[in-house]
């Protein structure tokens, strides 16, 4: 049986326009995957806006697409350095300066007579100011000892720069071969007219550390596979990780293009995943336009939806 992970760029999602949310719902509907089988295991929704009104409108959409996703968090992963309020310089007493925070919903498939997905932890990897910090990028998890709230960003994180929201969790899904697996599943949005995409790109793998090794009593770094879904606003590229396995593409070619990337969005290939694995020979990355709105952007988004079929050579 083959399993999926699902993302979605919401396009400044909000969740206040019913009208929007309907039509999105209905996207979902008409999407041939996940609707007779029930096999979504992990959603991600990128470009959400809020913790409140954004997550509560979502949950209503999703189970269109997998009527078993209903377990979500929404987690703040980065904050913009335009200034929205307070003092810029921090120098009034008791001012502090806002923000604009992006934050990034999850969605999972809890397990139901020994069918789903078990998340076993979740949280954010971003990058902080070297602030007396020994390093530049941490790991904070959502819930037990050192945990930070899914929708709070920690003191001085780096502005700019958004990171990675992820869960661990283990498929269950009684006599299937993927059964037991330990799978890392990491959503992001990487920053378009701000900051340096191709440098977070490049980096990304020291996120990824981060959440290994903040949880070594779950995931084993050569055994248990992590994929990011995003939209990296970059071409799918192998990304180089000198001390681990790469960072590799996994998007839909056009057979009709010459074998080239299929667009997510009306100019360029932004949307896909990337896997560091034993083996993609067999996982099946493909695209649904049916969430694409080309003329009329505040119809639904202005990307597609992408997903990725699991396959068991993912796994070491």
């Amino acid at each position: 049986m083959t399993f999926y992970l699902f993302h979605q760029n919401m396009r400044v999602f909000g969740g206040a326009t019913p009208a929007w949310n309907i039509r999105m719902k209905d996207a979902f509907w008409s999407l041939p995957i996940g609707i007779t089988g029930d096999r979504v295991l992990v959603a991600g929704f990128t470009e959400t806006k809020n913790f409140i009104t954004a997550p509560n409108a979502l949950a209503g959409m999703v189970t269109a697409l997998d009527k078993g996703l209903t377990n979500m968090v929404t987690i703040a992963v980065g904050n913009t350095a335009t200034l929205m309020g307070g003092s810029k310089k921090r120098k009034s007493k008791g001012t502090k300066a806002y923000y604009p925070t992006e934050y990034i919903s999850i969605v999972t498939k809890p397990v139901v007579g020994g069918y789903g997905f078990n998340v076993l932890r979740a949280g954010k990897a971003i990058y902080m100011e070297q602030r007396g910090l020994t390093q530049p990028e941490a790991c904070f998890p959502t819930t037990g000892v050192g945990s930070l709230a899914p929708e709070v960003m920690p003191e001085y994180p780096k502005l700019d720069s958004r990171g990675l929201a992820y869960v661990v969790g283990e498929i269950k899904w009684t006599g299937d071969p993927l059964d037991g697996r330990i799978l890392v599943v990491c959503f992001m949005h990487n920053m378009y007219a701000l900051g340096d995409p191709g440098g977070a790109l490049q980096k990304m793998p020291r996120l990824v550390k981060t959440i290994y090794a903040k949880h070594p009593d779950i995931i084993q770094p050569n055994v248990n596979p992590c994929i990011v879904g995003a939209d990296f606003n970059l071409i799918p590229s192998i990304v180089k990780d000198r001390a681990a396995r790469n960072f590799v593409p996994a998007a839909e070619r056009a057979p009709g293009l010459g074998g080239k990337y299929y667009m997510t969005t009306d100019s360029h290939v932004y949307d896909w995943w990337s896997c560091r694995v034993s083996s993609l020979t067999g996982s099946k990355p493909e695209i649904w336009t049916e969430t694409l709105e080309r003329l009329k952007p505040d119809t639904l988004s202005d990307h597609t939806a992408i997903s990725l079929g699991l396959h068991q050579n993912l796994w070491w």
